[in-house]
C-alpha cells in the first residue's frame, strides 16, 4: 500500500486562509520568510510550545521550506517549541528535541522520519514524491492562502498556470471573480460580450455602464474559447448566443483559489484554445487541526453614484466553516456562505450607441455625386457624430450563495468527496437617456445629394442638369416646395456644393428626446460533483459524476421612449438646425453639442418634453444543464519511461433552452409634459459631473411595471401588443411572435484519452493522445411566406451537426537544480462554434416577380476552430522568495470565428436555380504570437532599509491577426486581444500591517468587426486603452484583520469605445468612479 506524504506547507497554506493571513497582491513574496535555501541565515522564530504538526507548520511559513512527514509520526506529539534567531536547523533541532525523530533537508524539502534512519534512497524518493504532490495537488481541489504559497505550487507544477491565493482575492475592490482575473498574465477584462442582454452590437454600452467586468479573453482568444471550471466541474454555459461563461455571477469571496493552465494535457477538455480557468473552494482537510471557521462583514461605497445624488452604498457577509468530525479525522465537512448587495449609479455618454442604433445619429461630412464617401477619402475623418444620449445608469445588484464539500478518508489511500456550489446573482439595471438626435441627415450610403420629386425622379433645371439640394424641404424645379398628401412639406437632407463633385452635408433639424430602458439580469450556477481516488498496488482509480444547471435570463426588460418630434413633422421642441455638424470636442475628447438656444433650453429642462408615449417589454430567457460522468485511472511502473501511465473516459450531455419575446402598448392617456406626470417622474439625476449639466430624469420603474401590466391585464390584449417579428393583427402572427425567437437543442460529447509519463534524469515528459466526438442537436423556428409574398404560419424545424477531433499533445519539463524549471509544450484543441451560429431562428421568403425563394438559417455544416498550439518559458526563484517566469506562445487557428451576438457571422450567398440560401460561414486562418514575463522580489534583500518591501508584477506583449472571411478581412486583429496587458505593484507587510499599491494596464483592442456593415475595416469598434490605481491596506488585530481596498484610485473612465482605432469622434464613453471596500474578519 503506498504511504501518503502529510505535505505541511500545503496545511500551511490553509491556515493561512483560516487566520486571514496576507502576504500582498499579484505578485508580492511573503512578508517575513526568508529564502528557502538560505540555510546558514538566522531567521526570527517565535514557535510556542504545542502539537508538532501546528509547530512544523509555523516553520514552513516561517521559511518557505516544504515540510513533509507520515502523518502517523507526528500524530499525538508535541513540542516545546523555538524561539529566537535561528538557523533553519537550529529551529529543527529545538522542535525536535526529545523526540525520537529526524529530519533530512534536501534543497528546499525537510523530510521528517523516524529516527532509526532510512537509506539515502528512501529519502531521495520521498523529496520526489513531495515535488510530484506539490504538482499533482494541482490537480485536486487545493485551496493556497499567500500569493508566495500560490508562487511555489506554480514553479512546480508540470504545466505552466498561473494562480491567484485568498489574499490576492481578500486584497481587492473589484465587483466580482472576472475582475480579479485581470491580475492575472495574458488575461485581458471585458465588460461587455457579443452574447451580453439582448445579443445586439449596438447595445454594448448596457453592459459596459453597469461598471464591472464580466468576460475574459485570455491569451488573445475570446471568452467562448476557453473552460470554466468550478473545482474542476465544467461550468453550463447560459449565454444565448455564445459559448461563454459570464463570470460576473461569482464575487471574490465565493472562491478562495483561481488556477489559470495556459496549456492543454490529455486529461483536460479538448476545447480549451485559450486556457482553462478553474475557480476552488476549500474542503475540511486543507486546514489544520479539527476545525477552522471566520466570519466577516463588508461595506462598500461608490463615488459615482454620490456624485449622482444616488445610493452607492453596499454591504456584505460570508461565512465559512470546516471540522474533522471524528478523532480519527476520516470525516470532514466544510461550508461556506455569502451575500452581498451593491448599489451603483453610473455616467455614461452614448455617441457610438445613438450612431448605431435605430436612430442612424451619424452622417459623411463630404459624399460624391452617388451619396457615397468620396474616392481618396478617408471614410473614418469623413464621418460625423450626428446625435448622442447623455445618461445614467443605476440599479441594484445582489449576489448570494454558498458551498458543501464533505469527506471521507478512511485510509491513507482512499478519498470519497461530494462538493456543491451554487451561486445566485440578480441586477437591476436602469437607464435613463436625455437625447439630442439630429433629425433627417445624410448618413446612408447610396443616397444622392440631388433633389428629386416624390418618385424619387431627378429634378431637372432647363438645361437637363441635376439640381443640388439647397434647402432642408424638397422643392420642384421652380423652386415650389414638393408637399406629401396631407399637404406638408416633404423633408430632403440639405447640400452644399463644395465643386469638383462633392458636396458638404447639413443637419436640418435636431430633436430633444428621452429615453428610459432596464436590463435586469437574473443568473444563476449551480454545480454538483460526487467522486473517489482510490490507490491500490500501484493503481489510482477516479471515478466522478458531475452536474451543473446555469440560467442567464433578462425578465421583464421594460422601456418607455417620447420624442418631441412626431412622424411626419416638426413640433414644439424641435428645432431647425441646418449646420454641417452637431458637436465639437473639448481637450478630453469629450463631444461637446453646439446648440441653437430653443434646443439648449430643451436639453436643460427634459421635463418640458412630451409626456411618454408608448411603453415596451422583452422578455429573455436562457437556460442549459450539464450532467455526465468520468473515470480517470493510472498505473505507476518501475523504471524511467511511461513510469506513469494514465487513461480515462468522459461522457457529459447537455441541453439548452432560449427564448425572446417583445410587446409594445400605446399611451391611451398621455399628460402634456414628463413633469406633469409626477407618478412616473421620481426626479433628476444631475447630468454627467464634469461633462455635461443636462438633468437625467428618474423614473419610477414600480410605476412603469404597473401601467404596463395594466394595459396587457388580458392574454388578448397581451397577445395584441407582441410584435417582435411581425404584427399582431391576426392568431397566426402571435403564433409567430411567441416562437420566432425560441431555441433549444441538446450536445453529447464522449472523450477518452491515454497519456504517459517519462522521466530522464531531471527531465519528465508526458505525450499523449485525446480523443473527443460531439453531436448537437438544434432546433429553430422557420418563418415562411407563400407564393403570392405573403408571410404565413411557420414551424419548427431542426437540425444536426457532428465533430471528431483526435488531438495528440506533449509536454517536456526540465528541472536541472531546485532554482530552476524549464517547460516546452506542444498541443491541439479545439472550440465548437456556438449553438446559435449552427441551428438559429431561420426565414424562408418567396418573391412572386423573380420566382426566387430566399433562406437565411444556421449552418449546421460549419467547421469547428482547430488550434495548434505552442508553448515554452522558462522560471527561476532567487533569494528573499524571488522568482521570474518568461514564456512565449504560439497559436495557428483554422476556420476562425468570430462572436457576432444574435447576428449570424460573415454571411454567405450562394444559389442554386431559384434558391438562394445565406448562412454564416467560417473564416480562414489566424495566427497569435506572445512573450509572458512575470516575477516577484523582496526589496530587503538590496537594502536593510526596505525591509518588508517587495516588488512585482506581470507583463504580457502579443501580436495577432486573423482572416475573418471577408474579402476586406484578410488581415485583422483578433477580437477582444489587446497587444499589452500588466500589473505592476509595490507592497509592504509586516506581521501585522500590509499596504499594496498597484497599477493595472490594457492596450486599446479591437471588440466588434464593421459596425456600420461598410464591407471595410475602418468602422470597426475599438475600446480604448484602460490606466487604473488601486490600493490597498490591511491590519491585523489579534484574531481580527481588517482591510480597507480602493478600486481606481484616480478615477479614470471605466469604458471608452469609438469607431476607428484612432479617431474618437463616435465613442460610447462610461464614467464609475471610485469603489471603496472595507472588510472585517474574525477567524476561530
Amino acid at each position: 500500500m503506498t504511504k501518503r506524504i502529510y505535505d505541511f506547507h500545503a496545511s500551511a497554506l490553509a491556515v493561512a486562509i483560516a487566520a486571514g493571513a496576507c502576504a500582498a497582491v499579484v505578485t508580492p513574496a511573503a512578508a517575513t520568510a526568508p529564502a528557502a535555501s538560505d540555510a546558514a541565515a538566522p531567521i526570527a522564530f517565535n514557535i510556542p510550545p504545542g502539537a508538532l504538526g501546528e509547530a512544523l507548520i509555523r516553520l514552513s511559513r516561517a521559511t518557505g521550506l516544504t515540510v513533509v512527514a507520515d502523518p502517523e509520526v507526528v500524530a499525538g506529539r508535541t513540542t516545546q517549541g523555538a524561539v529566537g534567531r535561528l538557523t533553519v536547523e537550529q529551529a529543527l533541532d529545538q522542535l525536535l528535541r526529545g523526540q525520537d525523530l529526524s529530519y533530512q533537508r534536501r534543497s528546499n524539502v525537510v523530510v521528517i522520519r523516524p529516527a532509526a534512519r532510512a537509506p539515502q534512497a528512501a529519502t531521495d524518493r520521498a523529496v520526489r514524491q513531495a515535488d510530484q504532490q506539490a504538482a499533482a495537488q494541482l490537480e485536486e481541489v487545493v485551496v493556497v492562502g499567500t500569493r508566495r504559497d500560490a508562487g511555489f505550487r506554480a514553479f512546480q507544477a508540470i504545466q505552466p498556470i498561473s494562480m491567484l491565493s485568498a489574499a490576492d482575492l481578500q486584497h481587492t475592490a473589484t465587483h466580482n471573480a472576472a475582475e480579479i482575473l485581470g491580475l492575472l498574465p495574458s488575461v485581458n477584462v471585458m465588460q461587455n460580450g457579443s452574447s451580453f442582454l439582448s445579443g445586439s452590437n449596438a447595445y454594448a454600452i448596457d453592459g459596459a455602464s453597469r461598471g464591472e467586468g464580466q468576460f475574459v479573453s485570455i491569451r488573445g482568444m475570446n471568452a467562448e474559447y476557453n473552460v470554466t471550471l468550478l473545482n474542476g466541474v465544467e461550468v453550463a454555459q447560459a449565454q444565448a448566443y455564445s459559448r461563454a461563461v459570464q463570470l460576473n455571477l461569482l464575487p471574490p469571496a465565493a472562491v478562495q483559489t483561481v488556477v489559470l493552465r495556459k496549456t492543454s494535457t490529455p486529461d483536460m477538455n479538448g476545447d480549451a484554445i485559450g486556457g482553462t480557468i478553474d475557480f476552488r473552494t476549500p474542503t475540511a482537510f486543507d486546514f489544520s487541526g479539527r476545525s477552522r471557521g471566520s466570519v466577516s462583514v463588508s461595506g462598500r461605497l461608490e463615488s459615482q453614484a454620490l456624485r449622482l445624488d444616488a445610493d452607492g452604498a453596499g454591504q456584505g457577509v460570508a461565512a465559512e466553516y470546516g471540522r474533522k468530525l471524528d478523532a480519527e479525522e476520516r470525516f470532514g465537512v466544510y461550508a461556506s456562505g455569502y451575500y452581498s448587495v451593491r448599489n451603483y449609479a453610473n455616467s455614461l455618454m452614448g455617441g457610438l450607441q445613438a450612431a448605431a442604433s435605430g436612430d442612424d445619429s451619424r452622417a459623411y461630412a463630404v459624399v460624391d455625386a452617388d451619396g457615397n464617401n468620396p474616392a481618396g477619402v478617408d471614410p473614418i475623418s469623413n464621418i460625423l457624430l450626428a446625435g448622442m444620449n447623455i445618461g445614467v445608469s443605476s440599479g441594484r445588484t445582489e449576489m448570494w450563495g454558498g458551498t458543501l464539500s464533505l469527506d471521507w478518508r478512511p485510509d491513507a489511500d482512499t478519498s470519497v468527496y461530494l462538493r456543491g456550489t451554487s451561486a445566485r446573482y440578480f441586477t437591476t439595471q436602469n437607464s435613463s437617456l436625455n437625447q439630442i438626435i439630429g433629425e433627417h441627415a445624410v448618413n446612408r450610403e447610396g443616397r444622392s445629394p440631388f433633389k428629386t420629386d416624390l418618385d424619387g425622379n431627378f429634378i431637372l433645371d432647363r438645361n437637363g442638369a441635376k439640381i443640388v439640394s439647397d434647402n432642408v424641404y424638397k422643392t420642384d424645379a421652380a423652386g415650389g416646395y414638393i408637399l406629401d398628401a396631407d399637404g406638408n412639406k416633404v423633408f430632403q437632407g440639405k447640400y452644399i456644393d463644395l465643386g469638383g463633385g462633392r458636396y458638404g452635408t447639413t443637419i436640418p433639424f435636431v430633436s430633444n428626446r428621452l429615453w428610459y430602458e432596464t436590463n435586469p439580469e437574473r443568473a444563476e450556477l449551480i454545480t454538483l460533483s460526487l467522486g473517489m481516488d482510490k490507490q491500490a498496488n500501484g493503481w489510482t482509480f477516479a471515478p466522478n459524476a458531475f452536474y451543473s444547471q446555469g440560467r442567464n435570463d433578462r425578465p421583464d426588460h421594460l422601456e418607455l421612449w417620447t420624442t418631441s418630434v412626431p412622424i411626419g413633422g416638426a413640433s414644439a421642441g424641435a428645432s431647425p438646425f441646418g449646420r454641417p455638424t452637431l458637436v465639437s470636442y473639448n481637450s478630453s475628447g469629450y463631444p461637446v453639442p453646439q446648440l441653437t438656444p430653443d434646443m439648449e433650453r430643451a436639453a436643460s429642462s427634459p421635463g418640458s418634453m412630451p409626456a411618454a408615449c408608448c411603453y415596451e417589454k422583452t422578455t429573455g430567457l436562457s437556460e442549459q444543464t450539464k450532467y455526465g460522468a468520468k473515470l480517470d485511472v493510472s498505473r505507476e511502473r518501475d523504471g524511467d519511461f511511461a513510469r506513469l501511465i494514465s487513461g480515462g473516459l468522459r461522457y457529459v450531455r447537455s441541453s439548452r433552452d432560449v427564448s425572446n419575446r417583445d410587446w409594445t402598448v400605446n399611451e391611451p392617456n398621455p399628460l402634456a409634459t414628463i413633469a406633469d406626470d409626477r407618478r412616473l417622474l421620481k426626479g433628476y439625476f444631475p447630468g454627467f459631473p464634469g461633462q455635461y449639466d443636462y438633468p437625467i430624469p428618474d423614473f419610477d420603474l414600480d410605476e412603469l411595471s404597473r401601467r404596463f401590466g395594466a394595459l396587457t391585464d388580458t392574454q388578448a390584449k397581451l397577445d395584441a401588443a407582441s410584435d417582435i417579428c411581425t404584427g399582431s393583427d391576426s392568431a397566426w402572427k402571435v403564433v409567430t411572435n411567441e416562437n420566432c425567437n425560441t431555441l433549444s437543442g441538446s450536445e453529447a460529447v464522449w472523450a477518452g484519452y491515454i497519456s504517459t509519463l517519462s522521466v530522464f534524469g531531471d527531465a519528465q515528459v508526458v505525450a499523449g493522445l485525446r480523443y473527443e466526438k460531439s453531436i448537437i442537436h438544434n432546433r429553430y423556428w422557420v418563418r415562411q411566406w407563400n407564393e403570392a409574398g405573403d408571410e404565413v404560419l411557420g414551424a419548427f424545424d431542426s437540425n444536426r451537426s457532428a465533430y471528431s477531433k483526435l488531438l495528440p499533445s506533449i509536454a517536456l519539463t526540465y528541472r536541472p537544480s531546485d532554482r530552476s524549471v524549464y517547460r516546452a509544450s506542444l498541443w491541439t484543441s479545439y472550440t465548437r462554434p456556438p449553438f446559435f451560429q449552427l441551428g438559429g431562428s431561420a426565414t424562408q421568403t418567396y418573391d412572386p416577380a423573380t420566382r426566387v425563394t430566399s433562406i437565411t438559417r444556421g449552418n449546421p455544416d460549419l467547421k469547428a476552430i482547430d488550434a495548434i498550439n505552442f508553448d515554452v518559458s522558462g522560471g527561476w526563484t532567487f533569494d528573499q522568495h524571488g522568482y521570474l517566469n518568461i514564456g512565449a506562445y504560439y497559436k495557428h487557428l483554422s476556420n476562425y470565428i468570430y462572436g457576432s451576438g444574435s447576428n449570424y457571422v460573415n454571411t454567405e450567398r450562394g444559389q442554386i436555380s431559384r434558391v438562394i440560401v445565406n448562412q454564416p460561414r467560417n473564416g480562414g486562418d489566424g495566427d497569435l504570437f506572445g512573450v509572458e514575463f512575470e516575477g516577484q522580489q523582496k526589496l530587503g534583500a538590496l537594502n536593510p532599509v526596505l525591509d518588508g518591501f517587495s516588488i512585482g508584477g506581470n507583463l504580457t506583449l502579443q501580436h495577432s491577426e486573423v482572416d475573418i472571411g471577408a474579402e476586406w478581412g484578410r488581415h485583422q486583429r483578433m477580437q477582444n486581444a489587446p497587444n499589452v496587458t500588466g500589473n505592476i505593484g509595490v507592497f509592504y507587510a509586516d506581521d501585522r500591517f500590509t499596504l499594496d499599491l498597484l497599477y493595472r494596464y490594457t492596450s486599446d483592442f479591437l471588440q466588434k468587426y464593421d459596425l456600420f456593415s461598410t464591407g471595410s475595416s475602418w468602422s470597426d469598434v475599438w475600446v480604448r486603452p484602460t490606466r487604473r490605481v488601486d490600493l490597498h491596506a490591511g491590519y491585523r488585530l489579534g484574531a481580527v484583520d481588517l482591510d480597507l481596498s480602493i478600486a481606481n484610485l484616480t478615477g479614470t473612465h471605466s469604458y471608452w469605445s469609438h469607431v476607428g482605432r484612432n479617431s474618437s469622434a463616435i465613442s460610447d464613453i462610461v464614467q464609475s468612479g471610485r469603489t471603496a471596500l472595507l472588510t472585517a474578519k474574525y477567524s476561530f
